[in-house]
């Protein structure tokens, strides 16, 4: 038998200890999120109409269209699909860092696949760790000066998730910084083989929506400074893991030049620190400009520990990672809600902010706190579906966003007296009320009815479940 190179024997070690690591999440529904099980609904109607459908816009088609092979075949599958593409992702951000000759390229992926944002999304159904996987190996195809291959794979994670394309005129920094002999038929070898493959796959969603596609609606209000500031830091490294980063951004501000201090500084590893500086910048400003959601930040988060192997010493890093690394396991600042939240442990210390319970857990990590989410949201929901079967009268009920998870385990009954609707503004709840229409909420839906509408008015005319 060849004896597989100690260097290949690690990686193939870490992506099997890495997919192995995410089994035990695959079944426990498509995910937390209201957006997951929208997917899986879409997979569904696409499948069985032929038809073309947006689990949101702008719309998701490459994946949305996969999922419907699958449509019935369950979470599980859903959800491993997820974990195999985000390891596959995981190993071409490995190869990057070994073709740059960055420090601990196995550490460094191992770290990428532990980051609570990174582990929880390739656990669930979402498109955020597809566009990235597909992200990584079109960089790597980058810098190894392939250019027409990384835009046939940088267009593949725009089909997946559209702000991939932020990568494109980064890669084309890239391009006119490198030492290259002919620029300009790079730069038209990634550019069009993104652009024309990337048209090709939006091509249903245009043909179904038109240009409206590109503008999606804004349901709520700008989120709370204090909303912003957890998304955008511990909801996306964990409390660990933002000391982590932390340091390596003090570590910045402290020096005298913001260039990789790696053996030699050779032009190539600055080419890669200004490219990776560009992509936290610009993801971070379009995160800024809607942060609705930490995964948001998933695309920065490896350029960021790109940054810190080509620059700080082999024992700091080696430091960085294992904060981020146990940042999955550990101090995770929760929900405490056994409805749509986590259950706590003994160890846990409890505060109320802004209406709502907030725990600190010391035994309860990001990841064990949104399996909890996913558990208790599936158990509350097929309660609702239950409940709402036995109701014999002329019913509307507020679901939000329960919605799409209630419609998923919702029996097909053509004459049921129930309706369920994601909101509705005070002419549908009058219309209701004249029509004779019993309306109940769930759970928070009365306030974030008012939120949509941008008045008070739900309590006036529906009940709470």
């Amino acid at each position: 038998m060849k004896k597989v190179p100690g260097f290949r024997y690690n990686i193939l070690l870490a992506l099997l200890l890495i997919l192995c690591s995410r089994l035990p999440f695959l079944n426990n529904g498509y995910g937390a999120e209201e957006d997951s099980w929208g997917l899986a609904l879409v997979a569904k109607v696409i499948a069985l109409t032929n038809v073309y459908e947006a689990s949101r816009f702008p719309g998701h088609p490459l994946q949305e269209y996969i999922y419907s092979t699958i449509w019935d075949k369950g979470p599980f599958l859903f959800n491993l699909f997820t974990a195999l593409i985000s390891t596959a992702g995981i190993y071409f951000f490995i190869l990057t860092l070994k073709k740059l000759n960055a420090r601990q390229p196995v550490l460094c992926g191992l770290t990428l696949a532990f980051v609570p944002a990174i582990y929880i999304n390739s656990t669930n159904d979402m498109d955020y760790t597809w566009a990235l996987a597909f992200t990584l190996a079109s960089f790597y195809y980058l810098i190894s000066g392939k250019h027409f291959i990384s835009g046939v794979v940088l267009a593949l994670a725009i089909g997946c998730r559209i702000t991939s394309g932020i990568m494109l005129p980064v890669f084309l920094i890239y391009i006119w910084r490198d030492d290259l002999e002919n620029k300009i038929k790079s730069s038209l070898q990634l550019s069009l083989s993104t652009l024309i493959l990337a048209s090709l796959i939006f091509l249903p969603v245009f043909l179904t929506y038109g240009i409206g596609f590109l503008t999606a609606s804004d349901y709520f209000p700008y989120p709370t400074l204090a909303k912003v500031i957890y998304k955008g830091s511990m909801g996306v490294f964990g409390m660990p893991g933002l000391i982590g980063v932390s340091a390596l951004l003090i570590f910045f501000l402290r020096r005298k030049q913001l260039l990789p201090a790696h053996p030699a500084g050779n032009k190539k590893h600055k080419q890669i620190f200004e490219v990776s500086i560009a992509v936290i910048l610009f993801y971070t400003i379009a995160f800024a400009i809607k942060p609705e959601k930490s995964a948001y930040l998933i695309p920065l988060i490896p350029f960021v520990i790109l940054v810190a192997s080509l620059s700080i010493e082999t024992k700091k890093l080696i430091l960085f990672s294992c904060l981020l690394i146990v940042s999955s396991f550990t101090a995770g600042l929760n929900l405490d809600d056994n409805i749509r939240g986590n259950n706590s442990s003994d160890l846990s210390l409890t505060r109320t902010i802004s209406e709502q319970k907030i725990t600190f857990d010391i035994l309860i990590g990001p990841v064990m706190a949104d399996y909890f989410k996913r558990k208790n949201k599936i158990e509350f929901t097929t309660e609702v579906v239950n409940k709402s079967s036995m109701i014999q009268k002329k019913t509307v009920i507020i679901a939000g966003w329960w919605m799409n998870e209630i419609l998923l385990q919702l029996p097909n009954e053509k004459n049921s007296p129930v309706e369920f609707v994601f909101y509705a503004d005070e002419t549908a709840l009058q219309k209701f009320q004249l029509n004779q229409y019993s309306v109940v909420y769930l759970p928070e839906q009365n306030k974030w009815n008012d939120l949509r509408y941008q008045k008070v008015f739900t309590d006036k005319y529906a009940n709470p479940w």
